[in-house]
């Protein structure tokens, strides 16, 4: 049984970004005394679910799919314990533990608030009468007009898709941490789903890692 107080962990916020659609929080520590080129296994414990989420069996297949999707093209040969199939030999295999924190929909309501939005159209103007040679005659242009509107837009109720996960690589006797990955995310667009939100971190996890397997390899 590995060490659950690892989930407690304290660990910094070391990147906050933001688009016009999402907002995601994410942390990265990767151990300085380690080198992940030596790991050539990694072992993946049944994912863990935070107790708090609500999510049935067919949510469970859903995710599960996500996470070997992703892992199917690691860079280190990757093993899911849950699988039937018996451990390859490995010189030096680490452990992979997946807590999944959030994984769900967000309901809130944007208030009430005033827009205002202007127009510009032309006016034909008589400006005078004049006379020349050939009679009397009048002169006339086009002027433009401004018209401003304000109006009042009603509360509205949002939905949010939301996902938070960590995965923390570790030796089997969950002594040791050599890398360990968080993010939180909130997807606003009309198209997000937690389904997408996940998918996305694991898409950014495996990259981050990618990243530190190469420093340690340079």
């Amino acid at each position: 049984m590995k060490k659950w107080i690892l989930f407690c962990l304290v660990i910094s916020f070391i990147g906050v970004f933001s688009v016009s659609e999402a907002r995601s929080a994410v942390s990265n520590f990767k151990n300085p005394e380690t080198n992940l080129t030596d790991i050539d296994l990694i072992i993946i414990e049944p994912l863990i679910y935070d107790s708090n989420l609500t999510i049935d069996e067919f949510d469970r297949q859903r995710i599960e799919a996500a996470f070997r999707q992703e892992f199917h093209s690691f860079p280190v040969k990757i093993h899911w314990k849950s699988d039937t199939t018996a451990i390859p030999t490995a010189t030096n295999p680490a452990y992979l533990i997946i807590y999944l924190k959030n994984y769900a929909w967000d309901r809130y309501v944007s208030p009430g608030h005033y827009e205002s939005y202007s127009t510009t159209s032309y006016d034909s103007i008589i400006d005078d009468y004049y006379w020349d040679h050939r009679g009397r005659r009048h002169s006339w242009g086009i002027a433009p007009r401004t018209i401003s509107r304000t109006f009042y837009v009603d509360p509205e109720e949002n939905m949010r898709a939301r996902a938070a996960l960590q995965m923390t690589l570790q030796n089997n006797e969950g002594t040791i941490n050599y890398w360990i990955y968080t993010q939180e995310r909130f997807d606003n667009s009309k198209k997000s789903t937690p389904d997408k939100s996940l998918q996305t971190i694991l898409k950014e996890a495996k990259k981050q890692f990618i990243k530190d397997i190469k420093k340690d390899a340079s």
